[in-house]
C-alpha cells in the first residue's frame, strides 16, 4: 500500500501492476478501516465491484481479506484470498473460522515483513544518497575552479536522485543572466534569468515540480525539437546564499524508474527528492559562493601580476614588515640579489651604505603613519657589486584600513552610521617604482614609441641607435583626404578624434608587416619598412601590404561612422623605395626622436601631392623605384611620368587596382584598358588621340563613387587639351612638376 497516494497496487500474473485506491472495493474498505472482512457470497456485499469478473469472466464468491499491519498497527497492505476449495475441489465454499484464524497470524508476519523491506530499502536509498552527497560536497569544497563544479554536481546529482539529466544554472548578475557548462565544461550556454521553469524558480525563489512539462507554458519546447530529447517531468529549486539572495538554480529532468520507485511515483519527483535536493544546494551554495571567491580572487591576481609584468619600469612591493612580496623583475642586476633570495630577507638586508639615501627613503615610508605624497628622487646613483647605475624610484605606502574603538562615544546619528566605530587607517607595506635611467634604458623606450618592443631590443643589441645609417629601405605615406575641408566645419576635438580613430587602427598593421611608424604629421602617417635588417624586394612586398590591410581597416571603420551617422573617411597611401635612405637619432639630449631622412623622403612627399591629383583617396600609388619587386603581385596601371623642377627627377607613378585580375570587374578591365592605350599616345605626343582615349576612360567610370568619371583620366584629358592648344616646341612624355 502506498499511503500518501493512497493506492494500493499489486502485480498480475503477466508482470502488469494494477492499483485500488483506498476506500473503493472490499481490498480498498479493508485498506481504510483495518479490519478483516469475511465474505460467502462477495455480490451480496454493496462494497463488492464486479468489474474484474465482467471483464475476465471470473465468477468470485468467497472472500477473506485481511490488513497487512505493521509494528504500530498502520495498514502497510491487505492480503485477499477468493473462492476456497474444499477437499472435493468445490469451488466457492465459505472460508472457516479456523481459516480466519490463521490467515490473522500470517497477516501479522507478513505485514511485519512488509514494514520491514519497506524500512530497508528506504535505508539503502537514504545511505545511497547520503553517500553521494557527501562525495559531491567533497568534491565541491575541494574545487577552485568554478568550471569544475557544474560537471561534479550536475553528474552526482543525478545519481542520487535518480533521474536522467540534471543542470546547476549560477546567476551572472552584471548580465542578468543564467549560465551553465555543458559538455565537460568546454561550452557555455546563457538565458535570460527570468526565462523557462529555470528562471522562474530564480524570481520566485520557489520550488517547481512539474510532472509533465508540456502542459506548462512556461516551458521551451524548442531545445526538445532541436536535440531530438523528450523533457516529461522536471525540478527546479532555487540556490540561496547566507544573505537570502538567488545564485542560481538546480534543474533535475525527467525521474527514472528504479527498485525504490512507487508506481504512482513513476517519472515524478517526490516529496523525499526536494528534501534531499534542498539539502544538498544548502551544503553546495557554500561551496559555489567559497569557489567563486576564489576564482575571483585568483583572477585578480592574475590581472595584478599581468599588469606588474607590463610596466616597464622595476616595482617592488614590501609588506608590513619588510620583506619582498612581488616583483616584475629580475632583480639581479639591479641589487646584485637573485629574487629567490630577496624573498627572504627584510629590505635592509639588499642595501649597503652606499644606497644610504634609498634605505632612508623606505625607512621614512614606513615610520610616517599617513604619507600624504610620494618619496621620489630623480637622479639617484645605485651601488651594485662595485657599478653605478643611474635610476629614479619614487616610494608609495600601501594602506589597509582597521576598524578601532573610539575613546568617546560617537553621537547616536554617527552611530547609526559608523557603527560605533572609527576607520584608522594602517600602513599594509610599501611599492617601490625604480626607472632605468642609462643611455640604453632611454633609447628603448624613445624608440619603442615608433617600433615594436622586439624590434626595439633588437636594434639595442645592433647599437643601430647610436650612429645613423643609410640603407635600403621603402617607406610608406598615408594621409587623409580632404582633411584642411572637414577642418571648417569641425571642432579641433572632432578633428582629432577623426584622425586619432583611423591611426589607432593602422599603427598595429604596420607593426604586423614589420614596418616602423617614423612620425605623425597631422593628419598623415610616415612609416618605413627594412629596419633594422633591410631585406629587398621583401620590404616593397610588406609595404603594399601594409597599405591593403589600411585601406581595409578604413573600410571597417567606415562601416562604423555610418552607423553613427558620420561621413567617411579616405587615406590615400604612396610608397616609395631608394637604395639610400637615412634613419637615426634626431635632437639632443633632452630630446630626441627617431627619424628618416634623406632625398628619398622628400620624393615620397612630393609623389603624394600628385596623389591627390590622381585619385581622392582609397587607393595605392607607388613609384618606379618600388614597381619591379611588385609588378607580379599585385594589378597595376600606369599612371604617369613626372619630373620634379628642383632635382630634375623623373618618377614613374603606378595606381595598385587589386590583388589579381579575378578581383577586377569586366568594365574596370576595359577602363584599364582604354587608359593604357591613351597613355601611350599621350607619351607619344598624339594628343588628339589620347584625349579621345582618356574621355572613353571617363565615360566608361561614371558611377556614384566617382560621379565626374576616373580622376586620373580627369587630368590627363586636360592636360591633352592644353597641349593642342598650346603644342610643347618638344616633347618627352614627362609632365614638368614645381
Amino acid at each position: 500500500m502506498e499511503v500518501r497516494a493512497g493506492l494500493l497496487y499489486s502485480m498480475a500474473s503477466d508482470g502488469g501492476i494494477f492499483t485500488i485506491k483506498v476506500g473503493q472495493g472490499i481490498a480498498g474498505m479493508v485498506a481504510s478501516t483495518g479490519q478483516p472482512i469475511r465474505l460467502d457470497d462477495a455480490y451480496e456485499n454493496a462494497n463488492f465491484s464486479t468489474a474484474f469478473d465482467q471483464k475476465s469472466g471470473y465468477r468470485t464468491k468467497s472472500m477473506l481479506v485481511f490488513p497487512l499491519l505493521d509494528h504500530n498497527g498502520s495498514v502497510v497492505g491487505v492480503t485477499q484470498l477468493i473462492n476456497k476449495v474444499d477437499e472435493e475441489d468445490v469451488i466457492g465454499v465459505a472460508f472457516t473460522n479456523q481459516d480466519f484464524t490463521l490467515m490473522r497470524v500470517m497477516s501479522i508476519q507478513a505485514g511485519m515483513a512488509i514494514n520491514n523491506s519497506i524500512n530497508a530499502s528506504r535505508m539503502l536509498k537514504l545511505q545511497k544518497q547520503s553517500a553521494e552527497m557527501a562525495k559531491i560536497s567533497i568534491l565541491a569544497s575541494k574545487t577552485h575552479r568554478i568550471t569544475e563544479v557544474f560537471d561534479k554536481v550536475t553528474t552526482g546529482a543525478a545519481r542520487m536522485v535518480d533521474c536522467e539529466r540534471v543542470s546547476l544554472f549560477l546567476l551572472d548578475t552584471e548580465k542578468k543572466e543564467l549560465w551553465s557548462m555543458i559538455k565537460e565544461g568546454k561550452t557555455e550556454i546563457r538565458m535570460d534569468q527570468h526565462a523557462g521553469l529555470a528562471g522562474a524558480s530564480l524570481k520566485r525563489l520557489e520550488v517547481l515540480n512539474i510532472k509533465d512539462v508540456y502542459q506548462d507554458l512556461r516551458f521551451n519546447q524548442d531545445v526538445d525539437v532541436k536535440t531530438g530529447f523528450r523533457t516529461r517531468s522536471m525540478l527546479c529549486l532555487p540556490l540561496i546564499n547566507d544573505n537570502g539572495d538567488a545564485i542560481g538554480v538546480m534543474q533535475l529532468i525527467n525521474k527514472k524508474k528504479t527498485v525504490f520507485t512507487m508506481p504512482s511515483e513513476n517519472g515524478v519527483f517526490t516529496a523525499d527528492d526536494v528534501m534531499v535536493v534542498k539539502a544538498l544546494i544548502e551544503q553546495l551554495s557554500a561551496s559555489i559562493q567559497r569557489t567563486q571567491l576564489l576564482e575571483k580572487s585568483s583572477l585578480l591576481n592574475r590581472q595584478n601580476n599581468q599588469i606588474l609584468t607590463s610596466i616597464e619600469h622595476t616595482v617592488i612591493v614590501l609588506d608590513e614588515h619588510g620583506w619582498m612580496t612581488k616583483t616584475n623583475k629580475n632583480l639581479m642586476d639591479l641589487l646584485g640579489v637573485s629574487n629567490d633570495k630577496l624573498m627572504k630577507k627584510e629590505f635592509v638586508h639588499w642595501l649597503d651604505d652606499e644606497n644610504f639615501d634609498l634605505m632612508s627613503d623606505i625607512n621614512t615610508a614606513y615610520e610616517e603613519e599617513s604619507m600624504k605624497r610620494s618619496i621620489v628622487n630623480e637622479d639617484f646613483k645605485m651601488h651594485t657589486r662595485g657599478k653605478v647605475r643611474r635610476i629614479k624610484y619614487s616610494i608609495q605606502q600601501l594602506k589597509k584600513d582597521q576598524f578601532e574603538e573610539p575613546d568617546v562615544a560617537s553621537d547616536e546619528d554617527d552611530e547609526k552610521e559608523n557603527w560605533g566605530y572609527e576607520v584608522i587607517e594602517r600602513t599594509a607595506g610599501i611599492i617601490i617604482f625604480i626607472e632605468d635611467c642609462t643611455e640604453e634604458a632611454r633609447m628603448k623606450t624613445m624608440l619603442e614609441r615608433f617600433v615594436s618592443k622586439n624590434m626595439a631590443a633588437q636594434m639595442i643589441r645592433d647599437q643601430s641607435f647610436k650612429t645613423e645609417k643609410w640603407v635600403p629601405l621603402t617607406i610608406m605615406l598615408s594621409d587623409l583626404r580632404n582633411f584642411r575641408k572637414r577642418s571648417d566645419s569641425k571642432t579641433p576635438d572632432e578633428l582629432l578624434e577623426d584622425v586619432n580613430s583611423f591611426l589607432a587602427s593602422a599603427v598595429p598593421e604596420v607593426n604586423k608587416c614589420k614596418g616602423v611608424v617614423d612620425k605623425f604629421m597631422g593628419d598623415q602617417m610616415l612609416c618605413s619598412f627594412g629596419i633594422p635588417t633591410p631585406k629587398p624586394k621583401m620590404d616593397e612586398i610588406r609595404a603594399c601590404e601594409c597599405g591593403l590591410a589600411l585601406l581595409d581597416k578604413m573600410k571597417q571603420l567606415n562601416h562604423g561612422r555610418a552607423k553613427a551617422a558620420l561621413r567617411p573617411l579616405t587615406v590615400g597611401l604612396v610608397i616609395h623605395s631608394d637604395p639610400h635612405i637615412g634613419y637615426g637619432n634626431v635632437g639632443t639630449e633632452h630630446r630626441m626622436e627617431f627619424s628618416l631622412f634623406g632625398e628619398a623622403v622628400a620624393v615620397l612627399l612630393q609623389c603624394e601631392r600628385m596623389a591627390r591629383i590622381y585619385s581622392d583617396g582609397g587607393s595605392i600609388i607607388i613609384t618606379d623605384s618600388t614597381y619591379p619587386a611588385v609588378e607580379y603581385k599585385f594589378v597595376w596601371r600606369e599612371l604617369d611620368t613626372i619630373m620634379f623642377r628642383g632635382n630634375g627627377k623623373v618618377v614613374t607613378l603606378y595606381q595598385m587596382l587589386g590583388r589579381s585580375w579575378d578581383e577586377v570587374d569586366e568594365d574596370m578591365k576595359l577602363s584599364i584598358t582604354q587608359y593604357n592605350d591613351a597613355f601611350v599616345q599621350y607619351q607619344a605626343g598624339q594628343f588628339d588621340e589620347a584625349l579621345a582615349g582618356f574621355q572613353r576612360v571617363i565615360y566608361n567610370t561614371v558611377c556614384t563613387e566617382r560621379p565626374r568619371g576616373d580622376k586620373a583620366s580627369l587630368e590627363m584629358a586636360s592636360r591633352c587639351k592644353k597641349m593642342i592648344a598650346f603644342p610643347p616646341s618638344a616633347w618627352e612624355g614627362t609632365w614638368l612638376i614645381d
